[in-house]
């Protein structure tokens, strides 16, 4: 009876070291787990080595507008934040957005974008690429990292990132004409020629090689300025002229760079007047013969002048005088010669006297 009752404690006494052992087993299992875990070391992640970034820049003299291209990295739900998260370029090169520490394993994703401002001339590249970084440990209780790119919307899997800008160059026109005002040049002083220069922001053009244009009867007094730069460094170039010193003319210069430029030279025509005096040589008029009026009319270069009162009437009223006033003194660059003529009168013999200086008789 002993026996059997030692047999029996005995086999209790195993089974609860058998459980024993197997709850310490269970515990020694997690608290490994959990020295494994902590045991996981951050991992660094480089942008410059895993998700390098460029910029290229197409079109002739698209580094020398001045415009800053900027970039701008941002995080999808909860990845952490790296270092920088906006980056700047004045010229086509690399750029990256620093580093950043990842602690746990996971998925994450980054979203890159261009905000450059809209520039003139420049087309900007408005790709948004996406990095997708995976993080895991590997065999050795080690976290490592793998990354894949892609397009925002598309299935496309790109190899880098990478934008492109795109530079074009406007061009732009301007008309400068020329118009005279001077009776149709009656004193002939108007120039064969005479000399434009072109501005741009009011200083003398330096960049198209015919800044100063040359107008004349052969070019009708008009000229186009073709494939002007449109802008500089971003801002548009505002187009006047100006003409070169000219004598004897004022000039006024009105329109704009889109209408185009009208020079117009002005001067008053030279003018001269004629004056002209009836003298009677009748004794008083003693035999009652004298008319109560006679007619004068004044000739240019030989025929009846053109004007409203080249005809006039001569008598007591006028004190049998007469003068033509604003007259031209030239006509097609030559003096006009300015007499007078008077109408018969009967019983009368006509002498006439004097010049255009100092007025006939």
């Amino acid at each position: 009876m002993t026996k059997k009752k030692s047999k029996t404690e005995a086999c209790r006494i195993l089974a609860l070291l058998t459980a024993l052992l197997m709850v310490l087993s269970i515990f020694g299992t997690y608290s490994a787990f959990a020295e494994e875990e902590e045991e996981l070391k951050p991992v660094e992640f480089d942008f410059a080595e895993f998700a390098p970034a460029k910029l290229t820049l197409e079109g002739e003299g698209a580094d020398a507008q001045g415009l800053v291209f900027t970039f701008e990295l941002t995080p999808v739900d909860g990845a952490p934040v790296p270092s920088k998260t906006k980056a700047e370029l004045t010229k086509a090169g690399s750029f990256d957005f620093g580093k950043v520490t990842f602690t746990e394993p996971g998925r994450y994703t980054y979203k890159v974008k261009q905000t450059t401002k809209e520039a003139p001339e420049f087309t900007l590249d408005d790709t948004v690429f996406e990095i997708h970084v995976l993080i895991q440990p590997n065999d050795n209780d080690e976290l490592y990292i793998m990354t894949t790119l892609g397009k925002e919307g598309t299935e496309e899997k790109p190899v880098e990132i990478a934008f492109k800008n795109t530079y074009t160059r406007e061009y732009t026109e301007l008309t400068v004409r020329k118009v005279w005002d001077d009776a149709d040049d009656q004193d002939g002083l108007r120039p064969e020629s005479i000399e434009v220069q072109l501005l741009a922001d009011d200083k003398e053009c330096t960049s198209v090689e015919d800044a100063v244009a040359v107008l004349s009867e052969k070019n009708d007094w008009t000229y186009t300025w073709k494939q002007l730069p449109k802008y500089q460094e971003l801002t548009e170039i505002k187009y006047s002229v100006d003409e070169l010193e000219l004598d004897d003319y004022t000039v006024i210069i009105d329109g704009d760079a889109e209408k185009g430029f009208t020079i117009t030279n002005s001067r008053e025509p030279n003018v001269v007047e004629i004056t002209v005096s009836k003298v009677w040589n009748d004794y008083d008029d003693s035999l009652k013969k004298r008319p109560e009026s006679v007619t004068v009319t004044l000739l240019a270069d030989g025929a009846p002048a053109k004007i409203d009162d080249a005809t006039v009437t001569l008598s007591e009223k006028n004190n049998w005088t007469y003068t033509w006033k604003e007259l031209p003194e030239n006509s097609n660059g030559a003096p006009v010669a300015y007499t007078v003529r008077e109408s018969s009168v009967p019983d009368y013999s006509i002498s006439i006297s004097g010049d255009a200086q100092k007025g006939y008789v």
